[in-house]
Formats: C-alpha cells, sequence, structure tokens
C-alpha cells in the first residue's frame, strides 16, 4: 500500500477512536464491511450463545443466503444473536461522504461521524444530523468534540439481514 495511502487510513482510525472515546463508546469494536461499507463496529458480546457455538464447533457464516437456509431450515442457536450491535462510526472529510456511507448502518444500531471541526460545526451538517439521528464528532488536531450525540432510537424490527451483519462483526472479531 503506497504510503500516501496508509497515512491516510492511520489518520481516520486515529479520528474514529478519538471520536468514540470522546462519546463514551467503551465496547469492543471491529473493522467490517457492512453491506458493502468499511465502519467500526462497537458491539456486546454474549458469552452464553458463543460459549454455546464453541462446544457446537460453529463458525460464522457470513455468506447471506446460506446464512438465511441455516436460519430457516435448522434454527436453533442460529436464531441466537452472538453479539449485539450498539453502534458504528467512521471518519470522513465531508458530510455527504460520511453521511452517504453511516447511514448504511440505520437498521442496526446508533451511527456516528468524525468530520474536521470546520464541517462538522456547519449549520447544515448539525441540522442533517439532528434530523437523522447521526452523531457528530468535531476533530481537530486530535482533540475531538461532540457536536450532536447520535440519537438511540428503538430498532426496527429483526430481520435475517441483522442475523448477517452481527456474523460478519463476529467473524471480523475472531480474525
Amino acid at each position: 500500500m503506497p504510503a500516501v495511502v496508509n497515512s491516510r487510513v492511520e489518520e481516520q482510525a486515529r479520528a474514529t477512536s478519538a471520536g468514540a472515546a470522546v462519546l463514551g463508546w467503551s465496547l469492543p469494536a471491529v473493522d467490517v464491511v457492512v453491506l458493502g461499507t468499511k465502519l467500526t463496529v462497537y458491539y456486546q458480546p454474549d458469552p452464553e450463545v458463543l460459549q454455546e457455538r464453541r462446544a457446537l464447533g460453529i463458525a460464522p457464516c457470513t455468506v447471506p443466503f446460506e446464512l438465511k437456509r441455516l436460519l430457516e431450515c435448522q434454527g436453533g442457536v442460529w436464531t441466537k444473536q452472538p453479539v449485539s450491535l450498539r453502534g458504528a462510526i467512521l471518519a470522513r472529510k465531508t458530510w455527504t461522504a460520511a453521511k452517504d456511507q453511516i447511514s448504511i448502518f440505520a437498521a442496526f444500531g446508533q451511527q456516528a461521524v468524525v468530520l474536521p471541526k470546520l464541517v462538522a460545526g456547519s449549520d447544515r451538517v448539525w441540522l442533517e444530523a439532528v434530523t437523522s439521528g447521526i452523531g457528530i464528532v468535531g476533530i481537530d488536531h486530535g482533540d475531538a468534540t461532540v457536536i450532536h450525540p447520535p440519537d438511540v432510537r428503538s430498532q426496527i424490527a429483526r430481520t435475517w439481514i441483522h442475523r448477517l451483519v452481527e456474523e460478519q462483526v463476529l467473524a471480523a472479531s475472531q480474525s
């Protein structure tokens, strides 16, 4: 990977960590691709379900239609949540890019973005964040400030897609 790309990736990782810290997110986190978008996802493992899966030798299933078949045909342990999704965060330079990418997580948990303070502090960004429920953290030279906290919204009805994302998070946490 070229040095410029490495530097940008490292800068985004530092900003994401600073944003999560100022939001008080201290649960386990993992970088994972959720429905085509790379996010840092915070989750709460369920030790009992994880122990049951280990005892049965069940590895995470991240193949969408294979998981759907397992849920429909086998049920049991496959219907239990190995992790509870709490929130996702990412760092970007522009509100439009951040909003477009974090919105994929709207059905699964809290959403937050880290933006340069100048961008994060604009009226337009704040108004859109308030109406969309997306948390905004402004960052400047490593100093992070919560501009708008993420909304805690009641979760929509769970579907097999929720289980797929949980399996993806579980798989990433075990690699």
